[in-house]
Order: structure tokens, then sequence, then C-alpha cells
């Protein structure tokens, strides 16, 4: 396939060079030249018949795509002790052979994205904070009982920081979190995340998540599903963690931020500005990632994601940020004022109100003839009026006039109609005995008084 091949290589054994070459020789009829990773490569110089085969550390291959970035040259990977993120992010053979023969097998050569992190390229991941957890390589490793403890290590010593997320000058929010992890792509060669979503290496969208728990309750949920279950997915994501589906993403706050850049060395900045770059470098991919590259370049863009309605605001983020993590979710404005539409709505009379209240009336009126007690609770549970119950309960408690008025009025209503259909059935019931389940509700006590306050 390729009548020239340039060699990037950084090493200095000419054993191992020579092994490379006999390898390339023995099958390719190929011209081979060495080079340095210092030389900048352009357009006009090479040919659809040339590739660049990198034989190289990660830094030196992150190196080699920054400069060549939007170029059309063909670049492939061998492997080496010293790029495991390189191999892992783009599936290549630990066998030289068989990295060799995909370097030159065409089916295997696809334009993929990059994730650029303040000016930095990263083959795929960015951790800025603590994601507990998130990182399976961290603990994949560990016993059981050394899972265990690294469980109630994480369940201690939780701190939350205050970010700002901009996906665009216009869609902007603050929140507290402990910490986020920024993937561009997942696929079953870099599974060292808990994502089990495979993340498209062709979508232009980095794919970020966000740990903010609002609850111990919910983080213990949440780290439940990291150490034990080890696979969480965006179908069922954990209430503590926001996901961010987009080409861009700033990450911003008024302290300086610590983050990784492919699990290396910790980078500090106050302002963190992450970009795809989408379809901008020809790689050949590992054999195992075939199938995945054909199904991934048929698919269709997809649209921004951001889910962030779970994510602490305000006044729980100041909780938060002061080192206080509350059992359960302290009720913010925000929930108040859902709660208070949720009991305007369930105040008023609609025809789904009257039909369920109707129903239950029968219901119960045929579990008393038939001196079934299931028959009578199976009437209870239909029946709608807890929730007009409710609601003037919060309208008496908030002087709510017509909160009081609407679910009072829905209330009398339910019960005149069950008073008139119950009264109607029973006149058309040719049975005339009083049951036992009748003659328990002739006579109340002050039993039947408690059950009722409970």
């Amino acid at each position: 396939m390729y009548s020239k091949v340039y060699f990037i290589t950084q090493e200095e054994d000419e054993k191992v060079i020579s092994d490379i070459f006999d390898n390339i020789k023995e099958k390719y009829s190929s011209e081979i030249s060495t080079f340095s990773t210092e030389k900048i490569f352009d357009d006009t110089s090479n040919t659809k018949e040339s590739l660049f085969l990198l034989y190289l550390d990660d830094d030196g291959i992150k190196k080699f795509f920054q400069n060549h970035i939007s170029t059309n040259i063909n670049i492939a990977i061998l492997p080496n002790e010293n790029c495991p993120n390189a191999m892992r992010n783009y599936g290549i053979s630990k066998d030289i052979k068989e990295s060799i023969e995909d370097a030159f097998n065409s089916e295997l050569l696809s334009r993929v994205d990059l994730l650029e992190c303040n000016g930095f390229i990263a083959f795929n991941r960015i951790v800025i904070g603590d994601m507990h957890g998130m990182n399976r390589l961290d603990y994949n490793q560990n016993s059981r009982l050394d899972k265990i403890k690294i469980f109630f290590t994480n369940l201690k010593n939780i701190t939350f920081n205050s970010y700002t997320l901009s996906t665009s000058p216009e869609q902007s929010i603050q929140t507290a979190a402990s910490g986020i992890t920024i993937l561009e792509h997942s696929t079953i060669m870099n599974k060292e995340s808990a994502i089990k979503d495979d993340l498209s290496i062709h979508d232009g969208k980095l794919n970020a998540y966000i740990l903010a728990p609002t609850s111990l309750l919910s983080y213990i949920w949440y780290l439940i599903s990291i150490f034990f279950y080890q696979r969480i997915s965006l179908i069922e994501l954990p209430k503590s963690l926001g996901f961010i589906k987009s080409s861009k993403l700033t990450v911003s706050s008024k302290e300086t931020l610590d983050f990784k850049i492919d699990h290396k060395d910790i980078h500090q900045s106050s302002t963190i500005e992450l970009e795809v770059l989408k379809d901008c470098i020809n790689v050949h991919l590992g054999r195992v990632l075939l199938e995945h590259v054909k199904n991934d370049e048929s698919s269709t863009e997809e649209k921004d994601v951001i889910n962030l309605h779970t994510l602490p605001k305000a006044e729980l983020s100041s909780i938060l940020i002061g080192g206080k993590l509350p059992l359960f979710k302290k009720a913010t404005d925000d929930d108040f004022k859902d709660l208070l539409l949720n009991l305007r709505d369930s105040a008023k009379f609609s025809y789904t109100y009257l039909t369920l209240m109707i129903l239950s009336t029968l219901l119960a009126t045929t579990g008393l003839f038939a001196n079934s007690a299931p028959v009578i609770i199976g009437a209870m549970i239909l029946a709608p009026l807890m929730a007009p119950i409710i609601s003037l309960s919060m309208g008496v408690v908030r002087a709510d006039k017509f909160l009081m008025i609407q679910s009072a009025r829905s209330l009398i209503i339910g019960i005149f109609m069950a008073l008139l259909f119950s009264s109607i059935y029973t006149l058309f019931m040719p049975l005339e005995q009083i049951t036992a389940e009748m003659q328990g509700r002739l006579n109340p006590n002050l039993l039947d008084l408690m059950v009722a306050v409970f």
C-alpha cells in the first residue's frame, strides 16, 4: 500500500530499529527513511503512498500529532513500553508484527478526533479534582478487601470545589463538585473508566462527567455503582453525576485547579479550556477496533447533551464547599417552587380524578359485598383522594386561599361522587346480608382513629 515509510523514532538501539526494518522489508517493498521527532512534514512533500511510522513514547506521539494537525499525512503507531496510553487509546497490538500489518492495512486507516486541553493534546482523558473511583486503573488490581477499604476512604474524604462550566457564552452554570472527568472517546481497548457506553472517536464531541453528590445517600449509591457494579451508563446515570456532551467546554474557578492529562503529571490552572478537533488526523487503528470504526463512521453526528439538573446550586453549593454533606438532599428554592407547582396541579379538579374516584368507589363497594379485604385495599390504592388532601394541608400551612379552595372543592366533589355512585350501585345489588367487612366498619373504635391519624 505504501511505497515510502518515514520511520520517526527517538530510539538509539540500532538492533531494535534493525528488527523493525527487517519485519517491514520481509512483507512490504517500501523505501524506509529514519527521522527524529523534530522534523515537521507538510502536505506538499507527501502523497497518499507515504506512511509515517511512529516508534515514540506518549509525549513524542502527542508532539508529532500537535505538529501535524489537519494535515493529510498517514500515521501508524508501533508498540513499546513508553506509549501505553497511545496503545490503549488506538487499540495498538502489543505484538510488533501484528502492529506493522495493521499499519499497512487500509481498512484500519481512520480520520480521528483529538482532544485539546489548554493547548496540549490529550489522547483521551482529562481529570479535574477527585472522581473517587471513576478511573478503574486506580483499583482494578486490588482485592475485594482493598476495594472495601478504598470505598470507605472515599466516603470519608470527599471534598468540593466551586466550578463554572461553560459550553458557550449563553450556556453556563456555576456549581460545586468533587471532580470532573472528560473523555474524548471510549472503546473496548480503553475501558479503564467505569463507563459502559461506547463513546465515538469521530463525533467531534467530548464527554464530561461531573461528580457532585447532593446527599450522603446519593454519594453512597454512586460509590456502590463504581466499586462493585464497576459500570455506569448514560441510560441510568447515578444522580450524583452530571453530564455534558459538547465540542467545547470551559471549566473555571476562583481557585487554582489541579488536573491530569492522560494519567500523567499534574497541571495547574484556574481556567481549563477543552476543545475537540474533529477528524483532524489520519491514524491506523488496531485490528481490534475494526468493527467499532466501521460502525462509528457510519453513525450520524449527535447533538450536544447537557444534563446538569441534578448538580447543586446556590445555597446547597455553599454548604457542600463548607465540607458538610447532608444525609438527605437539602431542598433548594427551586425544589420548593417545583413542589408548590405540583401541589397546585394536584388540587385541581379533573376528569382523570373523577374517573379514578368513581372506579375506586365501585371497587370498594364490590369488596364490601364480596367480603374481600384485598379488593378493598386495592380500591384504596386506586383512590386519588390523597393528592387534594396533601394540597389542602399545604394550603392551610401557607395560608394560601387559592390552594385551599381548589383542593377543598376537589375533595367535596370526590366524596360526593363516591357516596352517589356507591348508593346507586348498592340499590342494584341483589345481596342484602351484612358481611364481616361491613360489620367491622359499623362500630369504629380508638384503634380505627389511630389508623386514620397515621
